[in-house]
């Protein structure tokens, strides 16, 4: 049985660098993980649409850490305000037990997934 992480990130579109780097590394995992995604990226320049988007993945975040045992998370921290919004999907796992790295320097890309 694979086991399954929530990809928390922003992806294309719009496409720019961290989007970018995000869709890589979401194939990658895909490749060695069932994955349930929860696109942080902007869809729409109206904030109120934005934010009722935003509080609607975490939403569905918190249902899919409460269902699913032995979950990973990878999550792409933002920038700016974004880190607000950021800080809500943290809590969440923090007050679910799941355990996290934190990748300080770079390096190239290696994926180990436990079973």
């Amino acid at each position: 049985m694979k086991r399954t992480v929530a990809f928390v990130a922003p992806l294309p579109p719009p496409l720019h660098g961290f989007s970018g780097v995000c869709a890589a590394m979401l194939a990658l995992l895909r490749n060695k993980a069932s994955v349930e995604t929860f696109d942080r990226a902007p869809r729409s320049r109206r904030t109120v649409s934005k934010l009722f988007r935003q509080l609607r993945e975490a939403t569905r975040y918190l249902g899919t850490v409460r269902q699913t045992p032995n979950l990973a998370v990878y999550l792409g921290l933002s920038g700016g305000l974004g880190q607000l919004v950021d800080g809500i999907y943290v809590v969440i796992a923090r007050a679910y037990h799941n355990k996290y790295l934190y990748i300080a320097v770079a390096s190239p890309i290696s994926i180990r997934v436990q079973p």
